[in-house]
């Protein structure tokens, strides 16, 4: 008998459920990191932007892997490296976990915030 047990809620690392990120337009690349402790077996891991899958066609790249603990329960881990563009500005991008003992993932979300860079000449449109 194979006994299934539920990971813990994902986490993105260094973020809080619903967090806002801010990042400077001009970065070059962002690497989102999920953990998903203590589930038997680990947890298959997926991330979506605004409510649609991500895959590597996106031209992103996602890393995967897992490790079992001393206790047989096991932890996985997800790196999403994206490259900031301005349409990403509002976007949601979730981490979603699911392992055979639960029937719907269980997920945490941040928000991307991409700072445009200022433009002074702006400014005076604001100042007449």
């Amino acid at each position: 008998m194979v006994i299934s047990v539920p990971p813990e809620t994902p986490v993105i690392q260094d973020q809080t459920n619903g967090s806002i990120v801010r990042v400077p337009h001009e970065q070059e690349s962002l690497a989102l990191t999920c953990n998903c402790l203590n589930g038997k077996p680990a947890a298959a891991i997926f991330w979506q932007r605004n409510d649609i899958n991500i895959t590597e066609e996106d031209g992103v790249t996602i890393a995967y892997s897992s490790e079992t603990l001393s206790n047989k329960l096991e932890n996985a881990q997800s790196i999403l490296s994206i490259k900031p563009r301005s349409e990403d500005n509002g976007a949601s991008y979730k981490c979603l976990a699911w392992n055979p003992a639960i029937v719907l993932p269980l997920e945490t979300m941040i928000e991307l915030s991409v700072m445009r860079k200022f433009k002074p000449e702006l400014a005076r449109c604001f100042n007449t």
